[in-house]
């Protein structure tokens, strides 16, 4: 139900590659760990905001498709765009990677600086590590992947991956697993 003009779309895909080369790719890191820290803020955000409602629409979306070319993400935002005066995406892919990189939070679109701006005060805030490297960089520092946070992009809306350092190599691979 809709009761702002402003909202806040936090997400994450839940569909993965599936198999590759004859062999199945669990998915754990991409992105079953996005969902999980989406249904948690979901709970915790509940909790928050049980006696006082936002100030904005607190959207939780999990999209389906994203490997195949951001499909769901993309039809959300058509379908979504015009009913809100604004929005921005907090878009949650491939974090928790036992012994790897900080989370991945250089920005290279202007519109959404603020908003990495707010998430590098909060994380500084809290102690959690994180590098300004791009998100789904090679060991050449080339961005070799996206997600569902360029959806908004593409319609001019401000959005913010949080995803994992280090993800490269080991998203899409048999590595990809709980261990």
């Amino acid at each position: 139900m809709k009761e702002s003009n402003n909202a806040i779309i936090i997400s994450a895909h839940f569909d993965h590659i599936g198999y590759q080369d004859g062999k199945l790719i669990r998915g754990a890191i991409d992105n079953a760990s996005g969902v999980s820290v989406l249904l948690e803020s979901a709970k915790d955000l509940a909790s928050k905001y049980k006696l006082k409602k936002p100030k904005y629409d607190i959207i939780f979306a999990a999209f389906n498709a994203e490997e195949l070319g951001l499909i769901g993400s993309s039809k959300f935002v058509d379908d979504f765009k015009d009913k809100y005066d604004s929005w921005y995406n907090i878009n949650i892919d491939c974090i928790g990677i036992k012994g790897e990189g900080g989370l991945a939070v250089k920005n290279s679109d202007s519109k959404s600086q603020p908003l990495y701006d707010d998430f590098i005060e909060i994380l500084e805030e809290n102690n959690i590590y994180y590098e300004m490297v791009p998100y789904a960089r090679n060991k050449e520092g080339r961005i070799v992947g996206s997600s569902d946070h360029m959806s908004f992009r593409i319609n001019n809306d401000a959005s913010l991956v949080v995803g994992q350092d280090g993800i490269v190599g080991i998203v899409h691979t048999k590595e990809d697993n709980m261990s």
